[in-house]
């Protein structure tokens, strides 16, 4: 089975998250990639987001795991991270054609933002939990 990580990258201090747009089928999603055998899934996370956007970022949390195709014969699974950074200049990797760094308060209304994105945002509570990210930020301030 493969075993894809996923970070949701959050700028706190514009309160934006970054999404890019894939070549291959121009749909839109959040930086990431398979994860190789033996990898350590982290130390992956963090060069395959490299590797997409060209920053560093810092892993906040693993918010979930999820199992995706036939439930009797999953396809592939998926670790969707929190991930932070106060950078905003991205260089995008050849796979990618463009970036957009979308307000929070927005994110769920934004057309181009795939259905499952927007469903799993709301199941996991992920705006909620960026908002906590932006409140202890602007807090320590």
């Amino acid at each position: 089975m493969k075993i894809y990580v996923k970070g949701i990258v959050y700028n706190p201090y514009k309160n934006e998250l970054l999404f890019i747009r894939r070549n291959e089928d121009l749909k839109w999603e959040v930086p990431g990639g398979k994860l190789e055998t033996h990898d350590h899934v982290e130390m992956s996370l963090l060069k395959r987001i490299k590797e997409d956007i060209g920053i560093a970022v810092e892993i906040e949390s693993l918010e979930y795991a999820k199992l995706c195709g036939d439930l009797s014969k999953p396809t592939h699974l998926v670790l969707m991270y929190i991930c932070t950074t106060p950078s905003e200049g991205i260089t995008l990797s050849l796979d990618h054609s463009e970036y957009r760094w979308k307000d929070l308060d927005e994110i769920l209304s934004w057309e181009y933002l795939e259905d499952y994105y927007k469903e799993e945002f709301i199941k996991y509570d992920i705006v909620e939990r960026l908002n906590n990210i932006f409140i202890k930020v602007h807090e320590e301030e």
